[in-house]
């Protein structure tokens, strides 16, 4: 009975020393890791996963850009730091050319980007680009901006289609545009002749954060409700033509 009782306390003791020896490897580990990570530059943050042994660093003014690091790759986070940042770089190229040739908004509440695309003329559905986590591609951010860019240009491809079919009817005459440098509005008056020979002018807005100048063929946006109004309109007095000219042979 003794003998079981000593081996018994003896089994205790191992396991307790094998504890102890896991928690010291592990506070070696831990702090070998951090110190990996102590000097990263202060716009990266870490985020360490000791349970699945990565990394996550994150940009914090884009938290939407990130890296995942294995522990045993720590040695590379300087590279991985001078990679996010080559992506940051394109980035802010791509969000400014969204902005100024694609209307695209954007919104930086702190200094952050909330990851929000939405277009100021567009009734276009907000993109989200949800923030960094664990294995997402790194470039994911270039990804979604341009996801978004390209809902834009098909949105300006259906509406520009639209536009020049409507203003090809032989009643729709010459275009004057007035522009408004400042913010790239643009008032346009279409002038259109109904079937007895009268005239009046239709007039609808586009708008583009790009400056209009004169002679510039690039005539903004227009809205869907806008669109939709100057559909209407120049439908209806297409009606009347063709009404006009049903009666016309009926006469003959």
């Amino acid at each position: 009975m003794g003998s079981q009782r000593s081996f018994a306390d003896c089994l205790v003791e191992i396991e307790k020393r094998e504890l102890s020896l896991q928690a010291k490897f592990q506070e070696a580990a831990t702090n070998k890791i951090l110190n990996f990570y102590a000097n990263l530059p202060p716009h990266i943050s870490a985020e360490h996963d000791f349970e699945k042994g990565h990394t996550i660093l994150r940009d914090r003014q884009l938290p939407q850009l990130g890296v995942t690091i294995p522990f045993a790759e720590a040695r590379l986070a300087e590279n991985k730091v001078r990679f996010m940042d080559s992506i940051k770089r394109e980035a802010f190229i791509l969000l400014s050319r969204a902005k100024m040739e694609y209307d695209v908004q954007t919104s930086f509440p702190r200094g952050k980007f909330d990851g929000i695309l939405s277009h100021s003329i567009y009734g276009l559905e907000p993109k989200v680009i949800e923030d960094y986590e664990a294995g997402d591609n790194p470039s994911k951010i270039l990804l979604g901006i341009n996801d978004f860019i390209c809902a834009v240009m098909e949105q300006d491809d259906a509406h520009d289609k639209k536009l020049d079919a409507l203003l090809a009817h032989d009643f729709v005459g010459a275009t004057k545009v007035a522009f408004h440098a400042r913010r790239g509005e643009r008032t346009n008056a279409v002038r259109l002749e109904r079937p007895d020979g009268r005239t009046f002018s239709l007039i609808f807005e586009t708008a583009s954060n790009r400056r209009a100048e004169v002679g510039d063929i690039h005539r903004g946006r227009i809205a869907e409700a806008e669109l939709a109004r100057v559909e209407k309109t120049i439908q209806a007095l297409a009606k009347a033509y063709s009404q006009a000219q049903e009666a016309v042979l009926k006469i003959a």
